[in-house]
């Protein structure tokens, strides 16, 4: 994710040569990428702060795929899940969307959530 204006998503070879661009809307800050454990090609997630929005790419696409509006205050952080879906944790809450953008369910009652990591097990 290259800075300023416009933000750029790069995709870049080994040896750093740029393989494709893409123009992205907003001023996404975090970048999640979901390795898919199925083989099929990866979905990045960008998450833009002060918009509370959440731009979801298909790696194999040519432009963002779907841009969502979050319900929650203040997204802070991102986990891309092995399922190409993705969790966003905002002050007290988690809410977890799939592969699609679809949101699935979310957990409140936290007073702050400082990271968010995958456990094997």
């Amino acid at each position: 994710l290259a800075g300023g204006a416009p933000r750029r998503l790069l995709h870049l070879r080994p040896d750093l040569a740029v393989v494709s661009e893409l123009e992205v809307p907003g001023a996404p800050a975090l970048l999640a990428t979901a390795l898919r454990a199925d083989g099929a090609p990866p979905t990045l997630w960008l998450l833009d702060t002060p918009a509370r929005s959440l731009l979801r790419v298909d790696a194999s696409a040519a432009n963002p795929t779907q841009t969502i509006l979050l319900p929650t205050i203040e997204p802070l952080r991102l986990l891309a899940l092995p399922d190409g879906g993705v969790l966003v944790a905002s002050p007290g809450s988690i809410s977890r969307y799939d592969q699609t953008g679809q949101l699935l369910h979310g957990q409140g009652g936290f007073g702050w959530v400082s990271s968010l990591a995958l456990v094997d097990g």
